[in-house]
């Protein structure tokens, strides 16, 4: 059984590189350039197990004029970590000194391939992705990040100015989106015996409603990265305290990531009932998947689609016709995916059979391997491996190769053995009416009681999958509108 998308990993690594970049940056921006450089080492932790590093440091070129901070991820499980794999993560910002930022690149690589963004300024900002060796280009409005919160924080740590209380705001380019981030950023504790002389910050992003949660020594040293309950990341310094030193090491038990963001359900609705979502006052239903819901009160009730295929013809509409295209992670005009895709069709006229031989091949030709990777189609072709989102992405631009409208969806689906609705990624197809087919299980039609969350065919919305994680409640509703809540969140 394929286990929950390990994209919900990468995104809170993203937001620990952003968020630790602008700090370290910032300590730079105090007095001369050149004095102020700082490099700072973490150990990235997941319940206490240890999976990898991260590196951020930052140099001053005089000559140059900038600030030039680089961050660097490592990410290598050890074996007691299941639904992980290797990852790395590299990424580069310039700032002039004013300390408003120039250029930006994000290296992503895995052992299924890389991606890489790159933003520079030149006749107005321009977002260069490329993933699956081909290269796109994006018009970005404005960039509005800036150093100048994050002087004032430095300022303050060092000047023993700052007060529990103080706010600050900042603007984060985040590189997968292509947006800015606004960011609010609380003192909750200053230096005292009491707290181990540290100051302690609340990041509030909000592309992501997430808070993350940092500390400094009274020198501005970076000690802590958090976002509960899961992640945190920390500097030896902070491991070598007696208080830390037992929960950060411990090496005695084993984590499996899928049942960190499981939705315990005791079983899957019976016939008679209907899966509602619920979901955090601070955050909506994504737009893309309004049309599988009805909204009462302050529930999500999901519609049922079909779970039988038929042939229905007739000629696409302007707007159904979009979906038969090829995006920068649906490469369905590839040569190589148009040849997989044409001989899987080859002499087949049923629309559905079509469907179901690309689902097929899918679910039966790739390794069942997790991979926190930007998942894109002609990458997994070449790998042979991935985990949901690499059968999905790679299921949809087989199909649109052949001219059927295919999307990507992220949302849960009910594990039988795990109790519980699981993070996953799937395929709705278009045949007359809407279908959900499911190559990571070899399904389609697949049951319509799975449950999407959004819809993204260009991979620019995964990080977005952190708004979910632990803000989701999931309710069944029977005939009479009676509403079971069976063990979830």
């Amino acid at each position: 059984m394929m286990p929950a998308k390990t994209n919900s990993f990468v995104s809170p690594i993203i937001l620990f590189i952003m968020h630790a970049a602008v700090l370290s940056a910032a300590e730079s921006s105090v007095g001369p350039w050149r004095i102020l450089a700082s490099r700072d080492t973490l150990d990235i932790y997941i319940q206490d197990r240890r999976v990898g590093s991260m590196i951020h440091s930052v140099g001053i070129d005089d000559d140059a004029g900038v600030i030039e901070k680089e961050s660097r991820v490592v990410v290598d499980p050890p074996g007691s970590i299941t639904g992980l794999d290797k990852l790395n993560i590299y990424e580069a910002r310039r700032y002039d000194f004013t300390g408003a930022l120039r250029e930006a690149q994000q290296i992503l690589k895995t052992p299924a391939g890389g991606t890489s963004w790159k933003l520079t300024k030149k006749n107005g900002w321009r977002l260069a992705i490329t993933t699956g060796g081909r290269e796109t280009l994006v018009n970005v409005d404005s960039v509005h990040e800036n150093l100048a919160a994050s002087r004032r924080i430095m300022t303050g740590i060092k000047n023993r100015t700052i007060d529990v209380g103080d706010v600050w705001h900042d603007t984060l380019f985040e590189l997968i989106s292509g947006t800015g981030n606004p960011v609010k950023t609380t003192c909750m504790e200053i230096p005292g015996a009491g707290n181990g002389f540290r100051y302690r910050f609340v990041d509030y992003d909000i592309l992501t409603d997430k808070k993350l949660h940092w500390e400094t020594d009274t020198a501005g040293n970076l000690l802590v990265q958090e976002i509960p309950p899961h992640f945190v990341a920390r500097s030896k310094s902070d491991l070598d305290d007696a208080d830390n030193n037992s929960r950060a090491r411990s090496e005695g038990h084993s984590v499996d990531f899928a049942e960190l963001t499981k939705i315990p359900m005791h079983r899957p609705p019976d016939k008679n009932e209907t899966v509602a979502l619920q979901l955090a006052s601070s955050i909506t239903l994504d737009s893309t998947v309004y049309s599988f819901y009805q909204k009462k009160d302050s529930l999500w009730l999901l519609r049922q689609l079909s779970e039988k295929c038929r042939d229905r013809g007739g000629k696409l509409s302007r707007e159904l016709e979009k979906f038969t295209r090829p995006t920068i992670v649906l490469q369905s005009d590839h040569p190589k995916i148009h040849a997989v895709s044409d001989s899987l069709c080859a002499g087949v006229n049923s629309v559905c059979e079509k469907i179901s031989k690309c689902t097929g091949h899918v679910f039966s030709h790739l390794e069942k391997r997790n991979t926190a990777s930007f998942s894109n189609a002609i990458e997994t072709l070449r790998s042979g491996f991935g985990d949901c989102s690499e059968h999905a992405v790679l299921c949809a631009a087989l199909l649109r190769a052949q001219k059927i409208p295919a999307r990507v969806v992220y949302g849960l689906y009910y594990g039988s053995s795990q109790k519980g609705y699981l993070y996953h990624a799937w395929v709705v197809v278009y045949n007359g009416g809407l279908l959900f087919a499911d190559p990571a299980h070899g399904i389609f039609p697949a049951p319509g009681n799975r449950v999407p969350l959004m819809i993204d065919d260009t991979g620019r919305k995964m990080v977005l999958l952190m708004r979910v994680v632990d803000r989701v409640t999931v309710r069944y509703v029977g005939k009479d509108g009676t509403t079971t809540r069976l063990w979830g969140k």
